[in-house]
């Protein structure tokens, strides 16, 4: 059971973490893994995931604001240079994370339209290529794109706006 949290893991998170453990989640996905208004390291990240084995939880490991450069506003991006900074960047992170024991899957995108298919195909193929041992996840809000990227992710998470109260 899983949710979804914002902690820096260049801050302080280990009394939200205690609070996590302490009740029904096994699994949290971070939009903040990779930093809060400056970049986490790899050993505050590594850290991050350690203290989340400590509680017996794991990560869903967030990838998807490298993606977000390149697909912001729903825009492919020609630009070679951010193109292979995302590259170089997702590589890393994957190589260095994907033994950690926490790590549950990688989170590639949030609700980006097929028109960017480019680059989800070549974003997909790079992590798999790094890592086949984790899934990886994305979620969307239009239902209607889901069967056209089916071969982009592993797991789809669905959050439809606006969620009625019936």
């Amino acid at each position: 059971l899983g949710l979804y949290v914002v902690q820096c893991t260049n801050g302080s998170y280990k009394t939200e973490l205690d609070e996590i453990a302490a009740g029904p989640f096994d699994t949290v996905m971070n939009y903040a893994m990779n930093g809060c208004g400056s970049d986490a390291s790899a050993e505050q990240i590594n850290t991050y995931l350690n203290e989340l084995r400590l509680r017996d939880l794991n990560a869903i490991f967030s990838l998807q604001e490298y993606f977000s450069g390149c697909l912001a506003a729903y825009q492919v991006c020609d630009d070679p240079d951010i193109l292979e900074t995302t590259r170089d960047t997702v590589a890393q992170k994957v190589a260095l994370h994907k033994s950690h024991e926490s790590v549950l899957a990688w989170y590639m995108y949030d609700e980006v339209c097929p028109d960017c298919m480019e680059q989800l195909e070549e974003g997909y193929n790079l992590i798999k290529d790094l890592d086949n041992e984790h899934p990886i996840w994305s979620v969307h809000w239009n239902t209607n794109w889901l069967l056209r990227e089916t071969h982009v992710t592993d797991i789809v998470g669905v959050d439809p706006y606006p969620i009625d109260n019936n």
